[in-house]
């Protein structure tokens, strides 16, 4: 991971700088000025040494930085040409094929149109008997403290491992944390889109100089993704309907749908005759839980 802050070493310089502070305020009946001046040679070098430590992390750090952008700028410019034989990022429709899922979509963390079938009839077990009242009203509160509560419970209980397959996007952005990747879910087997675009966070420069060598091999169409799902429902007070664009996804009254992923690995999708048992073990395993 990119450094983002210099290291703790400024703090370490400055107790020094106190210590010896307190031995030049000592009586000079207590320390022999040639006591001193050996105290205060050894702290001189000792904030030398630190110093020196600090630069060069400092100058690591701006390496790591350049590095990071120069992947992303390459990953940028090879994610260009759109991705092929899928819809528009922002469709959920099958993009090819005949609309046959082939992944198991039993588990809620199965891809991400299994994951908001599961949120969104969470939320209407969970809100059924609950009446929205009007605005400021008692009904209102009480739903609306409910709802705060089911939105807590609910982004805990989804968090979990995943194996998606997976088709890059784009390159969103850039943060402190890492390069955020816009991505689509997609089956293995008839390559059709599993719900809308997603945003992934490929954290360090591993991850990102392993895209640019998988495009190099021209192996960057459909990816194995191992990483962890982290449900974002969010409360919006004002939305009461789907809406004209439906963005993002509304769950229910005032519930919208979200989620990223943090990328742990990313792999070439292996031929659907290799990969058929270990998905089903991996299926059955979410099942259970």
């Amino acid at each position: 991971m990119l450094l983002s802050h210099p290291p703790r070493h400024i703090a370490s310089i400055l107790i020094i700088v106190c210590i010896a502070a307190g031995f030049i305020d000592t009586p000079a009946t207590a320390q022999s000025e040639q006591e001193l001046r050996q105290v205060i040679q050894r702290l001189r070098i000792q904030i030398s040494n630190l110093q020196n430590e600090l630069r060069s992390v400092q100058s690591e750090n701006e390496r790591l930085k350049s590095e990071n952008e120069q992947l992303k700028n390459q990953l940028t410019e090879l994610l260009r040409t759109p991705p092929p034989s899928h819809t528009s990022p922002t469709t959920t429709k099958p993009a090819t094929g005949n609309g046959q899922v082939t992944v198991d979509e039993s588990a809620a963390d199965a891809n991400p149109l299994a994951l908001f079938s599961a949120i969104q009839n969470d939320y209407a077990e969970t809100m059924k008997d609950m009446e929205r009242g009007q605005e400021g009203d008692r009904q209102r509160i009480k739903f609306m403290r409910k709802l705060d509560q089911w939105q807590a419970g609910i982004n805990r209980r989804y968090q979990s491992q995943i194996n998606w397959y997976v088709h890059i996007v784009e390159i969103a952005q850039s943060t402190d944390r890492g390069v955020t990747v816009s991505m689509i879910a997609v089956d293995p087997i008839t390559g059709d889109q599993l719900g809308d675009q997603f945003p992934a966070l490929l954290v360090g420069n591993a991850l990102l100089r392993r895209l640019a060598e998988l495009e190099t091999k021209g192996e960057l169409d459909i990816l194995l993704l191992r990483g962890v799902l982290i449900p974002e429902v969010e409360i919006n007070p004002d939305r009461e309907t789907a809406g004209t664009f439906d963005s993002p996804k509304f769950i229910g009254p005032y519930a919208e749908f979200g989620f990223t992923v943090e990328v742990q690995s990313l792999i070439p999708a292996p031929e659907p005759d290799e990969e058929t048992d270990k998905v089903d073990e991996s299926n059955n395993e979410r099942a259970d839980r």
